[in-house]
């Protein structure tokens, strides 16, 4: 039976680098902070008024304090996540690997001690 092949051209599966993960961190966090910034921002705009930069300027601005602090946080927080050692890695890789045959059935299908 053939192996099927990846999208990549290799054989077997491959995650995203560490890098791909602080990339989607920081694209999830700078989305969560754009809202949150939309939402705190537009009501203390409500309750407090445009001051002297408008209203559009001033939800801007705390849009936009809120999705870098939140990016940067997120994506600091997911590199710190998916840091591992090799150890853990090569463990990670055994179990996944294909089951070992046991020799107790290898023995039996071949039928050296008359079992079968």
């Amino acid at each position: 039976m053939p192996v099927p092949v990846s999208a990549s051209g290799g054989h077997g599966s491959h995650g995203p680098t560490l890098f791909d993960k602080i990339k989607l961190g920081a694209i999830m966090g700078t989305s969560v902070g754009l809202c949150i910034g939309f939402l705190f921002g537009g009501y203390n705009l409500l309750k407090h008024g445009a001051g002297p930069n408008g209203f559009v300027r001033s939800l801007g601005q705390y849009m936009l304090g809120s999705a870098a602090t939140f990016g940067f946080f997120m994506a600091i927080g997911t590199a710190i996540r998916t840091e591992t050692d090799s150890v853990a890695m090569k463990e990670f890789a055994r179990m996944r690997a294909a089951p070992v045959v046991l020799e107790m059935q290898r023995r039996r299908k071949g039928g050296r001690y008359g079992w079968d």
